[in-house]
């Protein structure tokens, strides 16, 4: 694997390449690593001119435990920085390791087959500047303390493990979250996760099959703003509403499986 590391000059920037092309991971496995660790000094800018990872191959680790950073496409937001498409362009992995106060801030698309957040200590953010898909058959899994991510676009999580953390992710107005979320995938016993809709919003299965639950023993789906927050299928969740305008809307045969409005919303009181 390789390790990009930056030093202690304020304002480091790393531009990894030019010319457009894809940092490619050819090994037979396609196991091959490559870290981006922002360390010392101020926060750090990884710029990319291209996209890292594909063809289901390269795991990309974007690492601001030590200083907040942003991993860039330098074509602007609206262009892949990991990975090519959602199908066979991911790249095999995308973890991004962030710290309380430490955040990470992904401008740029992601398509990644499994994807991994993980926060040393609790409160650790991500930040994604637009689309993550995972694609059809992609995986999600929080780890080792509870983070905070915050989407801008339309994203795919796919099958999502909160792994018993107290993580939450947050949609913006008229955006859709798309997977399948799981409070504790080892422990069913256990409840966790967080689903918080800013406004307007839609929470849809990224599964085929109709028995496969939205939503399994997270804590809570919160509607937090004035909006319509649209639910389908079956969940097993808290449904919290933060203000006098918030409203869940239920398609046909939508089953829900928990309380209504027993506990604040996590951004401020009933």
């Amino acid at each position: 694997g390789f390790m990009f590391n930056t030093g202690a000059t304020n304002g480091n920037a790393l531009n990894l390449q030019a010319g457009g092309a894809t940092i490619n991971f050819n090994g037979t496995d396609g196991t091959g690593r490559l870290v981006l660790l922002s360390k010392n000094g101020a926060a750090t800018d990884f710029n990319v001119t291209g996209s890292l990872g594909g063809n289901l191959k390269g795991i990309i680790e974007f690492n601001t435990v030590a200083v907040g950073g942003q991993l860039i496409a330098n074509a602007g937001p609206a262009n892949a920085v990991i990975g090519t498409n959602n199908g066979a362009g991911r790249a095999a992995g995308f973890v991004v390791s962030v710290d309380n106060g430490k955040a990470a801030t992904i401008a740029g698309q992601v398509y990644a087959k499994d994807m991994v957040i993980q926060s040393a200590n609790a409160g650790g953010q991500v930040n994604f500047g637009h689309i993550v898909d995972v694609g059809t058959d992609g995986t999600t899994a929080f780890k080792t303390a509870a983070s905070k991510v915050a989407i801008t676009q339309n994203s795919n999580f796919g099958a999502t493990d909160f792994g018993n953390l107290a993580a939450q992710i947050t949609v913006p107005d008229t955006m859709t979250l798309t997977g399948n979320f799981t409070g504790d995938a080892s422990n069913p016993g256990n409840t966790a996760g967080v689903i918080t809709f800013d406004a307007n919003g839609t929470l849809a299965s990224a599964s085929a099959d109709a028995n496969v639950a939205v939503t399994n023993n997270i804590t809570a789906i919160e509607a937090s703003g004035v909006g319509v927050v649209q639910l389908s299928g079956t969940h097993t969740a808290e449904l919290r509403l933060g203000n006098a305008g918030s409203v869940f809307k239920f398609a046909d045969g939508t089953v829900i499986n928990g309380k209504v409005n027993q506990t604040a919303v996590v951004g401020g009181a009933l």
